[in-house]
Protein backbone atom coordinates (compact mmCIF):
# COMPACT_ATOMS: atom_id res chain seq x y z
CA UNK A 1 0.00 0.00 0.00
CA UNK A 2 1.06 3.50 -0.93
CA UNK A 3 2.02 5.75 2.00
CA UNK A 4 -0.28 9.09 2.29
CA UNK A 5 3.16 10.84 1.67
CA UNK A 6 3.53 9.13 -1.50
CA UNK A 7 -0.18 9.31 -2.30
CA UNK A 8 0.25 13.36 -1.83
CA UNK A 9 3.30 13.39 -3.41
CA UNK A 10 2.11 11.15 -6.68
CA UNK A 11 -1.13 13.58 -6.97
CA UNK A 12 0.89 16.31 -6.95
CA UNK A 13 2.71 15.33 -9.84
CA UNK A 14 -0.40 14.44 -11.60
CA UNK A 15 -1.66 17.85 -10.88
CA UNK A 16 1.90 19.41 -12.70
CA UNK A 17 1.09 17.46 -15.54
CA UNK A 18 -2.19 18.28 -16.25
CA UNK A 19 -1.07 22.11 -16.07
CA UNK A 20 -0.40 24.31 -19.25
CA UNK A 21 3.14 24.76 -19.95
CA UNK A 22 3.16 27.95 -18.70
CA UNK A 23 1.30 26.93 -15.42
CA UNK A 24 3.81 24.09 -14.70
CA UNK A 25 6.77 26.52 -15.00
CA UNK A 26 5.40 28.62 -12.47
CA UNK A 27 4.54 26.00 -10.57
CA UNK A 28 7.57 24.80 -10.35
CA UNK A 29 10.06 27.51 -11.01
CA UNK A 30 8.26 30.29 -10.27
CA UNK A 31 9.06 31.65 -14.04
CA UNK A 32 11.95 33.59 -15.43
CA UNK A 33 12.89 36.21 -12.35
CA UNK A 34 15.78 37.51 -14.26
CA UNK A 35 17.89 37.51 -17.59
CA UNK A 36 21.23 37.91 -16.24
CA UNK A 37 23.67 40.29 -18.45
CA UNK A 38 27.34 39.37 -17.76
CA UNK A 39 28.27 42.86 -19.19
CA UNK A 40 27.95 46.30 -17.95
CA UNK A 41 24.19 48.24 -18.45
CA UNK A 42 24.48 50.43 -21.84
CA UNK A 43 26.42 47.53 -23.82
CA UNK A 44 25.06 45.94 -26.87
CA UNK A 45 24.50 42.31 -24.88
CA UNK A 46 22.50 44.61 -22.03
CA UNK A 47 20.35 46.22 -24.62
CA UNK A 48 19.26 43.02 -26.52
CA UNK A 49 18.87 41.45 -22.93
CA UNK A 50 16.55 44.63 -22.49
CA UNK A 51 14.85 44.18 -25.87
CA UNK A 52 13.61 40.56 -24.77
CA UNK A 53 12.51 40.81 -21.17
CA UNK A 54 9.13 42.75 -22.34
CA UNK A 55 8.29 39.94 -24.75
CA UNK A 56 9.28 36.96 -23.18
CA UNK A 57 7.50 38.46 -20.01
CA UNK A 58 4.33 38.46 -22.02
CA UNK A 59 4.44 35.09 -23.78
CA UNK A 60 5.81 33.58 -19.81
CA UNK A 61 2.62 35.79 -17.81
CA UNK A 62 5.60 36.97 -15.63
CA UNK A 63 7.46 39.60 -14.73
CA UNK A 64 10.83 39.27 -16.58
CA UNK A 65 14.04 41.52 -15.23
CA UNK A 66 17.71 42.33 -16.53
CA UNK A 67 20.42 41.83 -13.88
CA UNK A 68 24.05 43.33 -14.71
CA UNK A 69 26.98 41.18 -13.36
CA UNK A 70 30.40 41.86 -15.34
CA UNK A 71 33.47 40.41 -15.26
CA UNK A 72 36.10 38.54 -17.13
CA UNK A 73 34.59 39.10 -20.27
CA UNK A 74 31.05 37.62 -19.30
CA UNK A 75 32.42 34.26 -17.19
CA UNK A 76 31.60 35.71 -14.05
CA UNK A 77 28.38 36.53 -14.93
CA UNK A 78 27.60 32.94 -16.69
CA UNK A 79 29.56 31.06 -13.88
CA UNK A 80 26.59 32.64 -11.24
CA UNK A 81 23.82 31.12 -13.75
CA UNK A 82 25.84 27.45 -13.97
CA UNK A 83 26.02 28.14 -10.01
CA UNK A 84 22.46 29.15 -9.69
CA UNK A 85 19.64 26.78 -8.58
CA UNK A 86 18.27 24.89 -11.57
CA UNK A 87 14.82 25.88 -11.49
CA UNK A 88 14.26 28.59 -14.27
CA UNK A 89 14.27 31.71 -11.96
CA UNK A 90 17.29 33.08 -13.78
CA UNK A 91 18.86 32.71 -17.09
CA UNK A 92 22.27 33.64 -18.76
CA UNK A 93 22.46 36.24 -21.63
CA UNK A 94 25.96 33.47 -23.05
CA UNK A 95 27.98 35.44 -25.16
CA UNK A 96 30.81 33.74 -27.97
CA UNK A 97 33.30 35.12 -26.02
CA UNK A 98 32.48 33.12 -22.39
CA UNK A 99 31.75 30.08 -24.42
CA UNK A 100 33.64 29.32 -26.89
CA UNK A 101 36.86 31.58 -26.51
CA UNK A 102 37.53 32.00 -22.69
CA UNK A 103 37.67 28.43 -21.94
CA UNK A 104 41.01 28.07 -24.24
CA UNK A 105 42.62 31.01 -22.87
CA UNK A 106 41.76 31.89 -19.14
CA UNK A 107 43.79 30.12 -16.51
CA UNK A 108 41.03 28.63 -13.83
CA UNK A 109 37.98 28.66 -15.96
CA UNK A 110 35.28 28.18 -13.34
CA UNK A 111 32.94 26.48 -15.55
CA UNK A 112 33.05 24.31 -17.98
CA UNK A 113 29.72 25.17 -20.83
CA UNK A 114 29.40 21.78 -22.31
CA UNK A 115 29.37 20.26 -18.55
CA UNK A 116 27.50 22.65 -16.30
CA UNK A 117 25.05 24.88 -18.65
CA UNK A 118 21.63 23.86 -19.98
CA UNK A 119 21.27 25.17 -23.50
CA UNK A 120 17.82 27.16 -24.32
CA UNK A 121 18.60 28.57 -27.55
CA UNK A 122 20.73 30.85 -29.55
CA UNK A 123 19.60 34.53 -29.87
CA UNK A 124 20.90 36.42 -32.33
CA UNK A 125 24.12 36.32 -34.07
CA UNK A 126 26.31 39.96 -34.78
CA UNK A 127 28.79 40.69 -37.41
CA UNK A 128 32.25 42.66 -36.84
CA UNK A 129 32.69 45.19 -38.76
CA UNK A 130 36.34 46.94 -39.88
CA UNK A 131 36.73 50.69 -40.40
CA UNK A 132 39.44 52.36 -40.82
CA UNK A 133 40.47 56.08 -40.28
CA UNK A 134 39.95 58.55 -43.10
CA UNK A 135 43.67 59.24 -42.59
CA UNK A 136 44.92 55.85 -44.00
CA UNK A 137 45.44 55.85 -47.79
CA UNK A 138 42.96 52.98 -48.62
CA UNK A 139 38.99 52.88 -49.69
CA UNK A 140 38.30 49.80 -50.00
CA UNK A 141 38.60 46.16 -48.17
CA UNK A 142 40.96 44.97 -50.76
CA UNK A 143 43.37 48.37 -51.06
CA UNK A 144 43.59 47.92 -47.10
CA UNK A 145 44.79 43.70 -47.31
CA UNK A 146 47.37 45.71 -50.33
CA UNK A 147 48.60 48.28 -48.17
CA UNK A 148 49.40 45.83 -45.25
CA UNK A 149 51.28 43.36 -47.29
CA UNK A 150 53.41 46.67 -48.43
CA UNK A 151 53.61 48.00 -44.97
CA UNK A 152 54.46 44.67 -42.59
CA UNK A 153 54.07 45.74 -38.85
CA UNK A 154 53.36 49.32 -39.67
CA UNK A 155 49.36 49.33 -39.41
CA UNK A 156 48.07 49.35 -36.44
CA UNK A 157 44.40 48.03 -35.42
CA UNK A 158 42.35 48.09 -32.30
CA UNK A 159 39.79 45.88 -30.21
CA UNK A 160 38.57 46.17 -27.19
CA UNK A 161 40.25 43.96 -25.35
CA UNK A 162 42.53 40.92 -25.01
CA UNK A 163 41.08 38.19 -25.65
CA UNK A 164 37.75 39.18 -26.92
CA UNK A 165 35.99 38.40 -30.24
CA UNK A 166 37.47 41.73 -31.62
CA UNK A 167 41.17 40.58 -31.07
CA UNK A 168 40.36 37.31 -32.63
CA UNK A 169 38.74 38.62 -35.30
CA UNK A 170 42.20 40.05 -36.14
CA UNK A 171 44.14 37.19 -35.75
CA UNK A 172 41.96 35.41 -37.55
CA UNK A 173 42.50 38.15 -40.42
CA UNK A 174 46.50 38.11 -40.65
CA UNK A 175 45.95 34.73 -40.50
CA UNK A 176 43.50 34.14 -43.74
CA UNK A 177 44.86 37.58 -45.61
CA UNK A 178 48.68 36.88 -44.86
CA UNK A 179 48.93 40.42 -43.43
CA UNK A 180 51.11 41.31 -40.65
CA UNK A 181 49.62 43.93 -38.32
CA UNK A 182 49.87 45.59 -35.09
CA UNK A 183 46.96 44.36 -32.09
CA UNK A 184 46.43 47.41 -29.79
CA UNK A 185 43.79 46.40 -27.32
CA UNK A 186 41.23 49.04 -25.46
CA UNK A 187 38.99 48.54 -22.15
CA UNK A 188 36.35 48.83 -24.63
CA UNK A 189 34.87 49.98 -27.38
CA UNK A 190 34.84 53.96 -26.14
CA UNK A 191 38.62 54.53 -26.53
CA UNK A 192 39.21 52.69 -28.57
CA UNK A 193 36.66 54.48 -31.04
CA UNK A 194 38.15 57.98 -30.14
CA UNK A 195 41.60 57.09 -31.06
CA UNK A 196 40.48 55.92 -34.56
CA UNK A 197 38.42 58.72 -34.59
CA UNK A 198 41.73 61.45 -33.89
CA UNK A 199 43.91 59.22 -36.43
CA UNK A 200 46.45 58.10 -33.08
CA UNK A 201 45.49 54.19 -34.49
CA UNK A 202 45.00 53.13 -38.26
CA UNK A 203 41.65 50.92 -37.84
CA UNK A 204 39.31 49.16 -35.36
CA UNK A 205 37.65 45.95 -35.51
CA UNK A 206 34.64 45.69 -33.69
CA UNK A 207 30.73 44.99 -32.91
CA UNK A 208 28.88 46.39 -35.95
CA UNK A 209 26.40 48.28 -33.15
CA UNK A 210 29.40 50.01 -31.99
CA UNK A 211 29.23 51.98 -34.92
CA UNK A 212 25.96 53.22 -34.91
CA UNK A 213 25.38 57.04 -35.28
CA UNK A 214 29.40 57.38 -35.72
CA UNK A 215 29.90 55.53 -38.56
CA UNK A 216 28.95 58.95 -41.28
CA UNK A 217 32.00 60.39 -39.84
CA UNK A 218 34.09 61.65 -42.27
CA UNK A 219 36.88 60.18 -40.40
CA UNK A 220 35.81 56.83 -40.10
CA UNK A 221 35.92 54.86 -43.08
CA UNK A 222 34.30 51.03 -42.97
CA UNK A 223 35.41 48.42 -45.21
CA UNK A 224 34.34 45.20 -44.82
CA UNK A 225 31.91 43.14 -42.79
CA UNK A 226 32.98 39.93 -41.56
CA UNK A 227 29.97 38.12 -41.96
CA UNK A 228 27.93 36.11 -44.61
CA UNK A 229 25.85 38.74 -46.13
CA UNK A 230 25.83 42.80 -45.81
CA UNK A 231 23.66 44.42 -42.94
CA UNK A 232 20.57 46.52 -43.41
CA UNK A 233 21.95 49.68 -41.23
CA UNK A 234 24.94 49.47 -43.82
CA UNK A 235 23.98 48.19 -46.92
CA UNK A 236 26.75 49.69 -49.10
CA UNK A 237 29.34 48.01 -47.32
CA UNK A 238 30.77 44.99 -48.85
CA UNK A 239 31.36 41.32 -46.73
CA UNK A 240 34.84 40.77 -46.19
CA UNK A 241 33.96 38.08 -48.89
CA UNK A 242 33.22 40.41 -51.47
CA UNK A 243 36.23 42.52 -50.88
CA UNK A 244 38.35 39.50 -51.63
CA UNK A 245 38.59 37.35 -48.68
CA UNK A 246 36.09 34.70 -48.79
CA UNK A 247 36.09 32.42 -46.01
CA UNK A 248 36.40 35.38 -43.04
CA UNK A 249 33.29 35.24 -41.18
CA UNK A 250 33.52 36.70 -37.35
CA UNK A 251 30.50 36.85 -35.88
CA UNK A 252 29.16 37.97 -32.00
CA UNK A 253 26.64 35.53 -30.93
CA UNK A 254 23.75 35.90 -27.94
CA UNK A 255 22.25 32.49 -26.40
CA UNK A 256 20.17 32.25 -23.07
CA UNK A 257 21.26 29.38 -21.12
CA UNK A 258 20.66 28.36 -17.06
CA UNK A 259 21.82 25.43 -14.66
CA UNK A 260 22.36 22.40 -15.44
CA UNK A 261 20.09 20.28 -13.67
CA UNK A 262 16.44 22.80 -14.64
CA UNK A 263 13.80 20.14 -15.28
CA UNK A 264 13.44 19.30 -19.06
CA UNK A 265 9.66 20.50 -19.34
CA UNK A 266 11.18 23.92 -17.71
CA UNK A 267 13.75 24.27 -20.25
CA UNK A 268 11.43 23.07 -23.05
CA UNK A 269 9.02 26.41 -21.62
CA UNK A 270 11.71 28.77 -22.05
CA UNK A 271 12.57 27.57 -25.72
CA UNK A 272 9.44 28.32 -26.26
CA UNK A 273 8.96 31.39 -25.49
CA UNK A 274 12.42 32.52 -26.83
CA UNK A 275 11.66 31.15 -30.18
CA UNK A 276 7.90 33.17 -30.02
CA UNK A 277 10.06 36.18 -28.87
CA UNK A 278 12.44 36.04 -31.68
CA UNK A 279 9.18 36.38 -34.50
CA UNK A 280 7.73 39.23 -32.84
CA UNK A 281 7.92 42.57 -34.76
CA UNK A 282 9.25 44.92 -32.64
CA UNK A 283 11.62 42.71 -30.89
CA UNK A 284 12.60 41.43 -34.86
CA UNK A 285 13.16 45.62 -35.80
CA UNK A 286 15.13 46.75 -32.48
CA UNK A 287 17.48 43.94 -32.76
CA UNK A 288 18.49 44.79 -36.51
CA UNK A 289 18.74 48.39 -35.10
CA UNK A 290 21.35 46.94 -32.94
CA UNK A 291 22.61 45.20 -35.71
CA UNK A 292 21.74 41.56 -34.51
CA UNK A 293 20.22 38.78 -36.72
CA UNK A 294 17.73 37.10 -34.50
CA UNK A 295 18.00 33.09 -35.27
CA UNK A 296 16.23 31.06 -32.80
CA UNK A 297 16.28 27.06 -32.49
CA UNK A 298 15.97 24.10 -30.79
CA UNK A 299 18.33 23.68 -27.77
CA UNK A 300 20.31 20.71 -29.46
CA UNK A 301 20.73 23.48 -32.49
CA UNK A 302 22.29 25.58 -30.06
CA UNK A 303 24.43 22.66 -27.86
CA UNK A 304 26.03 21.68 -31.87
CA UNK A 305 26.54 25.47 -32.80
CA UNK A 306 28.37 26.50 -29.69
CA UNK A 307 30.26 22.91 -29.75
CA UNK A 308 31.58 23.71 -32.93
CA UNK A 309 32.71 27.51 -32.43
CA UNK A 310 34.31 26.14 -29.53
CA UNK A 311 36.59 23.66 -31.31
CA UNK A 312 37.10 26.62 -34.19
CA UNK A 313 38.21 29.74 -31.88
CA UNK A 314 39.98 27.20 -29.76
CA UNK A 315 42.13 26.47 -33.50
CA UNK A 316 42.51 30.20 -34.06
CA UNK A 317 43.88 30.74 -30.70
CA UNK A 318 46.14 28.11 -30.57
CA UNK A 319 47.20 29.10 -33.87
CA UNK A 320 47.68 32.69 -32.92
CA UNK A 321 49.74 31.42 -29.74
CA UNK A 322 47.44 33.71 -27.48
CA UNK A 323 48.65 33.19 -23.74
CA UNK A 324 46.42 32.25 -20.88
CA UNK A 325 45.35 35.06 -18.47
Amino acid sequence: MLTRRAALGGLATAGLFSLSPAQAVESQSGGIETILVPFAAGGPADSAGRILGPALSEHLQRTVIVENRAGAGGVTGINAVASSKPDGRMIGFATVGAMAMAPHMMKGMPFDPTRDLAYIGLIAKVSELLVVSSELPVKTFGEFLDYARRNPGKVTIASTGTGGIAHLAIELLKTRAGIDVIHVPYRGAAPALVDVLSGQVNALIADISVFIGQIKSDRLRPLALAGDKRSPLMPDVPTAAEGGLPGYEVENWYGFVAAKDTPAEIQTMLNAALNAALKDTKVVRSFNDLGAVPTGGTPEQFRDFEKAEHARWGEIIRNAGIKEF
